[in-house]
């Protein structure tokens, strides 16, 4: 018999089924919380990161209008070579530079 499940057996032996039980919830529940509170906290730090990068890459963007932006994208699309950077040269015309 393994260790864990001698230590099982000799608490249902010795202190009764109920109160290992409950014992046992309790640890579990207690781990249990344990992992969701450090869920919670990578969660909350992730969105905080992300939210504040966002604000922070907006503020300093040098164009405050989508006119300006569409300027800005089509003044870096002329510069792009396609042939070198397909993806982001196809991102640029297809979503950037639409209106809304």
């Amino acid at each position: 018999m393994t260790r864990t499940h001698a230590a099982t057996a000799d608490s249902l032996r010795f202190v009764g089924w109920k109160s290992a039980y409950q014992a046992a919830a309790t640890t579990m529940s207690s781990r249990v919380t344990t992992k969701m509170q450090a869920m919670t906290a990578h969660a909350f730090s992730a969105l905080d990161a992300y939210i504040y990068g966002l604000a922070k890459q907006e503020k300093g963007l040098p164009f405050d209008s989508g006119e300006q932006a569409a300027a800005m994208a089509q003044l870096m699309l002329a510069n792009l070579r396609a042939d070198e950077y397909p993806h982001l040269a196809e991102l640029t015309s297809r979503h950037v530079l639409q209106p809304g």
